[in-house]
């Protein structure tokens, strides 16, 4: 009986001692912060902010690479070979339009670009393009004819002007019989 009710009390004896916490262990000891270094004057001085890098997208963003595509046209709607096109701007270019009217500028940074346009027989043109990080940027310039003929005919300020001659057989008046 004995054995009966040892064998009893160890039953009851083991689950209550797997039951129970473990014994968190003992707190390590605090260290006192350093004293901050002190500048003249007894200021404290503060260490400078640890630089965080720019999120890799934001970097990715910045590195990317664009392309502008322009098309250089006549007031028309066709386009215009052989104009000068020189861009200014973060990454400086130039180039000449081809038969069809069209100069591409590759492997630009984003940012604001101001091209310039001019050829033999037209008017000087500039124009501000804005281009977006990873993008190809399509714009169109149409450019005027210049007129150097006509402005050579016209006369200068404070000249006096002839009268345009008629033709022979339109003037005012009856024909004289001979």
């Amino acid at each position: 009986m004995r054995f009966l009710a040892f064998v009893g009390l160890l039953a009851l004896a083991v689950p209550a001692t797997a039951q129970t916490p473990p014994v968190p262990p003992s707190p390590k000891p605090v260290q006192a912060a350093p004293a901050p270094a002190t500048a003249a004057g007894g200021i404290p001085q503060v260490p400078p902010a640890a630089k965080t890098a720019p999120p890799r997208a934001a970097v990715a963003a910045s590195n990317a690479k664009t392309t502008i595509v322009i098309e250089v046209t006549s007031p028309r709607g066709l386009g215009i070979q052989d104009i000068r096109v020189e861009l200014a701007g973060p990454v400086p270019r130039d180039g000449t339009t081809d038969a069809s009217g069209f100069v591409r500028f590759l492997g630009l940074r984003p940012g604001t670009y101001r091209a310039r346009f001019s050829g033999k027989d037209f008017v000087t043109l500039e124009k501000e393009i804005a281009v977006a990080a990873g993008r190809t940027t399509e714009t169109e310039a149409t450019l005027n004819p210049a007129w150097d003929d006509v402005k050579a005919t016209l006369p200068k300020p404070g000249e006096k002007v002839a009268p345009a001659a008629t033709p022979k057989g339109k003037g005012k008046g009856k024909k004289k019989a001979e």
